[in-house]
Order: C-alpha cells, then structure tokens, then sequence
C-alpha cells in the first residue's frame, strides 16, 4: 500500500510488488485495500505519528479480510522497559 503512484511505487511493481493506493491512518482504506490479498509486509515510518492506531487498523482489516500472513517490519528496537516513547509504541504494535 502507497499513498501515491510515484517512481518509488513504479520500482517497487518492477520487482513484482502489487501495489495498492491508500491509507494507513484511515481502517476503510486499509480494509479495502487488503481484499482478496493473502500476504501483506507491514512497514510504517519511523518518524511519522501513529504507529499503533494504523498496526490496529491493519491487524483488524487483515483479520476481516482473510489475510493468510502478514510480515510485520519493526524498525526500532521494541522494548516495554525503554525510556523512549517510540520504542514503547514499537513494543505494543509488534504485540498486536
């Protein structure tokens, strides 16, 4: 899932990615997208707000649409124990 068509997502369909527009912040969008797939790679930005609220989206959409697998990309180090709020949401997205 991309959120535009560009030379990233052209690249991407080369290597025989399907590609898909849409959004990860929005559950609609991201059920939408996940019909009819069977495995999904799951990455989100490291500096970009939202972690857990688009892992929950797409964990649920991926449960109602049937999704076999899912390949969860964690970026950060992901620990309950860390002072860091971003390897926190890390801990609790890789949990869902």
């Amino acid at each position: 899932m991309v959120h535009q068509l560009d030379e990233r997502s052209a690249a991407l369909a080369a290597q025989g990615v399907e590609i898909v527009v849409g959004d990860l912040s929005d559950f609609n969008s991201v059920s939408a997208a996940l019909k009819g797939i069977s495995s999904a790679y799951f990455v989100y930005p490291i500096q970009v707000p939202g972690l857990i609220e688009a892992t929950a989206y797409f964990i649920q959409a991926a449960r109602e649409q049937n999704v076999g697998h899912i390949v969860n990309m964690s970026q950060r180090t992901a620990r309950r124990e860390s002072p860091s709020h971003g390897a926190q949401n890390h801990w609790l997205a890789d949990g869902c």
